[in-house]
């Protein structure tokens, strides 16, 4: 992936985003703003667990526990980011994350029956759809985080 101005990405950081009236608590409200405000693809990196590899799935909550327990969270999309790039639009998307259903790992919440969910983004029809999933759920390996390189120093 080149560096172009195509490629960049700029994320008002100054205001929480809305989350849906089922969200009750964002489990990392400290990440809610956190992240760069401009960068390029370049500096992004797709991750997937190590359950996810070949033909393998592995449930979200074992994703997001592991995430956690490495305090790798914060080097994840949060929901700013993903809201981001939706307004990007669907040929942007379909451009750089074709095939894939792309989460914001640090901005996973509990609803009010403390039930956990990540947001996502993915392709639907002709356009892209920001939604939430239920972490008991499996996830193939096309269902990626997106981590900043700058962040993890990679």
């Amino acid at each position: 992936m080149s560096s172009t101005a195509a490629n960049l990405i700029r994320v008002n950081r100054t205001h929480k985003p809305e989350y849906p009236p089922n969200i009750r608590r964002i489990l990392h409200s400290e990440l809610e703003l956190s992240g760069p405000t401009e960068y390029d693809l370049t500096q992004i990196e797709l991750w997937r667990h190590r359950g996810q590899e070949g033909t393998n799935v592995i449930v979200g909550t074992a994703i997001y526990d592991h995430l956690e327990l490495t305090n790798s969270l914060r080097y994840h999309f949060t929901l700013l980011d993903l809201i981001t790039v939706k307004e990007k639009g669907a040929t942007y998307f379909r451009t750089h994350f074709a095939g894939y259903v792309i989460f914001a790992w640090a901005s996973t919440a509990e609803d009010h029956t403390l039930r956990k969910f990540t947001p996502y983004l993915c392709e639907q029809g002709d356009g892209i759809i920001l939604d939430w999933i239920e972490l008991v759920y499996s996830f193939p390996k096309n269902f990626i985080g997106i981590r900043h390189k700058i962040l993890h120093g990679t």
